[in-house]
């Protein structure tokens, strides 16, 4: 049990990180200038840029099933901005709370029920996985560099390939199906149960359009080119007022 809740725990986000090498400072520019147009069609794809822009907070109701320990979950995931986020995490009659508000990361224990400070490693995961739309919007304000890597084939089909990279080194490898421009997969490291990085793969399906935003409502996780989990969406909700203290950590 106590595994199965850590697992839950960290599969807090849908495109998370890793690093790969730079290349050529030549070469390099004409992959940074390939990556804004790519970037653009993806930002269009998706719903436009004033369509995007729009969205002050969402709410995102998703089930989540633990593949490798047999036992499902659901979730409510909150995001405010730029700069805060929560997750809300029910499993096996427990509650657990993931929140970043905007300076500090802060979690409830689900066997506890108490408010504790998060571990460094999640905080700077979640800090970067509350960025939200910016990192695609606006990359250059928060130090992402898009790069274009060419195509890839994956299963006899193939994909643009897209890469953003933070100034850490971290970075985010996207396959976008050439016929919508829509993500498809997404390769990079996340952290285990043991809060070690392992490489993660993530494939997003079942796109629908809600408020006229192209969102996935189906994603299949693997972790090791092992299977790990399912997320379905339930719902998408956006604008609806969420206040500061929802990312506040409570005081007792």
């Amino acid at each position: 049990m106590r595994r199965a809740c850590r697992a839950v725990t960290t599969l807090f986000i849908l495109f998370s990180l890793c690093s790969f090498p730079v290349a050529g400072q030549q070469d390099q520019g004409q992959k940074i200038a390939e990556g804004k147009k790519i970037s653009e069609k993806l930002i269009t794809a998706i719903g436009g840029r004033d369509g995007i822009e729009k969205i002050a907070d969402r709410t995102v109701t998703s089930d989540l099933n633990l593949l490798s320990y047999g036992v499902s979950a659901t979730r409510v995931t909150y995001m405010k901005g730029s700069s805060k986020i929560r997750l809300d995490t029910k499993i096996m009659g427990m509650n657990s709370v993931l929140a970043y508000d905007g300076e500090k990361g802060w979690m409830i224990n689900p066997q506890t029920g108490f408010a504790t400070d998060m571990p460094q490693q999640v905080t700077a995961e979640l800090k970067k996985a509350a960025i939200g739309d910016d990192a695609l919007l606006h990359p250059e304000k928060i130090g992402i560099t898009v790069t274009s890597e060419g195509q890839k084939s994956i299963e006899g089909k193939e994909y643009i390939v897209m890469k953003q990279t933070y100034q850490d080194g971290d970075v985010t490898t996207v396959y976008l199906d050439p016929a919508t421009y829509l993500p498809y997969r997404s390769v990079s490291t996340s952290l285990d149960e043991k809060l070690e990085k392992v490489e993660q793969e993530i494939t997003l399906s079942d796109y629908r359009e809600v408020d006229g935003i192209k969102l996935p409502f189906i994603a299949r996780v693997t972790q090791k080119g092992t299977d790990y989990a399912t997320v379905t969406i339930k719902e998408y909700k956006f604008n609806t007022g969420l206040s500061d203290s929802l990312f506040a950590r409570p005081a007792k």
